[in-house]
């Protein structure tokens, strides 16, 4: 079993790499990097600018500075990139899961298949998020009423953006300002 399994292994090393069957050719096209900055708009897929500082809130609705609420929701789970994760984690947890086998020997019939549905379940959670909305309510300079909405993708920009509106405007999330 572990000679099969060793030339298994072998033979998927001497093939050609996904790097060079990819269609990304020197000079054909630029690889565009993934935005990661809060997204606005009316279905929120543009990239915006949203500024959290002692000033207040800046963005593309205008400058608040006087913030009287401010809160999140989490996005709806995305099938499509929930499927698409789940794809990805399975055959990382395939290649794991194998590669069990050549040092647990014959606990590989427990460990491989626990680990492949664990790279499965992690890639559709991770491939699925919709990311979370922000609404905050506030007054500009002039006194005028400004709702800026926004969406972050990631935990980490959630968890930056919380803790700065909470440090700034001295509000817990859905607390009112009197």
């Amino acid at each position: 079993m572990n000679k099969i399994l060793t030339a298994v292994l072998a033979a998927t090393m001497l093939m050609p790499s996904t790097v060079l069957a990819s269609s990304i050719r020197p000079g054909s096209s630029q690889i565009k990097a993934r935005y990661k900055g809060p997204t606005c708009g009316e279905q929120f897929k543009e990239p915006c600018d949203v500024v959290i500082d002692e000033t207040g809130v800046k963005g593309p609705e205008g400058h608040i500075v006087k913030v009287l609420q401010w809160s999140t929701k989490e996005g709806e789970f995305n099938v499509a990139g929930g499927i698409v994760g789940g794809a990805a984690g399975a055959s990382v947890g395939a290649a794991a899961g194998m590669s069990t086998c050549l040092f647990m020997g014959p606990f590989c019939l427990i460990a491989a298949p626990a680990i492949m549905q664990t790279g499965m379940g992690a890639g559709a959670g991770f491939g699925g998020k919709g990311g979370v909305f922000f609404t905050v309510v506030g007054d500009d300079a002039d006194g005028n009423r400004i709702i800026q909405k926004f969406k972050y993708n990631t935990r980490k920009e959630v968890d930056i953006a919380s803790e700065k509106l909470l440090d700034i405007t001295k509000l817990a999330e859905g607390e009112l300002r009197a």
